[in-house]
């Protein structure tokens, strides 16, 4: 069985973390990234624009995707990124996200916040046997 869910993730000015409470009504096996889209980001003229990645702790911390920071030329990860996970588990409760730079370095949101907008879709263990 498959459960697609849109997810909301709202940065507060000046942080890298925050958290989202997830909750889908199977046990998930796996977890497919099919878009990350920046909602509103920083302006051309602060000099901080470029392209961020997400991490959270739904999936060990792995890469989820990129996008980009500034409002003008937005940027999305749109596919299939799957990541499986080592034993199959419930996602109910609250998950965390961060944001960093191409480098490693955390991006802090800038005035205003960062808001970005998943689509995610997961699947229990007996998807794969349809």
């Amino acid at each position: 069985m498959k459960y697609n869910k849109f997810i909301y993730i709202s940065f507060a000015e000046g942080v890298s973390t925050t958290t989202v409470n997830i909750s889908v009504p199977l046990t998930v096996l796996r977890i497919h990234i099919k878009s990350i889209t920046l909602m509103n980001g920083t302006l051309p003229s602060s000099g901080d624009a470029g392209y961020i990645y997400l991490t959270s702790d739904l999936t060990q911390n792995s890469p989820l995707g990129i996008t980009y920071t500034d409002q003008t030329y937005p940027y999305s990860t749109v596919g299939d990124i799957e990541y499986v996970l080592p034993n199959p588990q419930s996602v109910n409760g609250f998950y965390q996200f961060s944001m960093f730079k191409m480098d490693g370095v955390p991006y802090t949101a800038p005035v205003n916040g960062t808001k970005i907008g998943m689509i995610l879709e997961f699947n229990d263990i007996n998807e794969l046997s349809r």
